[in-house]
């Protein structure tokens, strides 16, 4: 199970952003072919560009109402394909990120309520509708912000965060929707199905 999580982000001239992952991968990307369009009508003011920053949310964002896909980035900095890089998605990255930028959505959520560390990089994981299990984290030892969990004792200290996010400190954390998906089985369709409604005209 893999989400894009950037770390650090700067801007650069000619509408370039400069982002790191806590994966490890790191590059510039260039943006200019949004400027203008929509809420990117904004970076036509160079210093509110400049502003960029990661939100609390661990978006890529400009203000409060400006926002880029991290997932979209993801993809153009590593050329990667999305099907090999988001493997346990059916669908766009985005659908994904418009769900945690959506309070009423986020609430109906299940959340997490404890968090036990495993042997072999698993953490056992319970919801408050019932649901628990196992997750296997083994594939991310190593990778970016993850080399703390060489340390088994790090690892072992996982806890259930502010937000009911898991986390290991304040700066390593992970997304719990993810985590309940995969011990579920459900698919994007059915753990997020606001998103997949035929519109009421149609």
């Amino acid at each position: 199970m893999f989400f894009a999580k950037p770390v650090e982000v700067e801007a650069r001239q000619g509408y370039k952003i400069w982002v790191k992952y806590a994966d490890g991968p790191e590059g510039v990307v260039d943006l200019s072919d949004l400027v203008g369009q929509g809420p990117y009508a904004a970076w036509s003011a160079p210093d509110f560009f400049k502003d960029v920053h990661i939100s609390e949310m661990k978006d890529i964002a400009w203000g409060n109402d400006v926002s880029i896909c991290p997932d979209a980035v993801y993809l153009e900095l590593t050329g990667l394909p999305f099907d090999q890089v988001f493997q346990w998605m059916q669908e766009p990255p985005v659908i994904g990120w418009l769900l945690e930028d959506t309070e009423a959505s986020a609430d109906a959520l299940p959340k997490l309520m404890e968090v036990k560390a495993c042997e072999g990089y698993r953490i056992w994981v319970r919801f408050d509708d019932g649901v628990s299990g196992e997750v296997d984290l083994s594939h991310l030892v190593g990778k970016g912000v993850f080399k703390a969990w060489n340390d088994p004792e790090f690892f072992k200290g996982v806890y259930v965060a502010e937000g009911h996010a898991i986390a290991w400190s304040e700066e390593l954390d992970m997304c719990p929707d993810l985590a309940y998906m995969e011990v579920t089985g459900l698919t994007v369709e059915e753990m997020f199905p606001e998103f997949f409604k035929a519109p009421a005209d149609a």
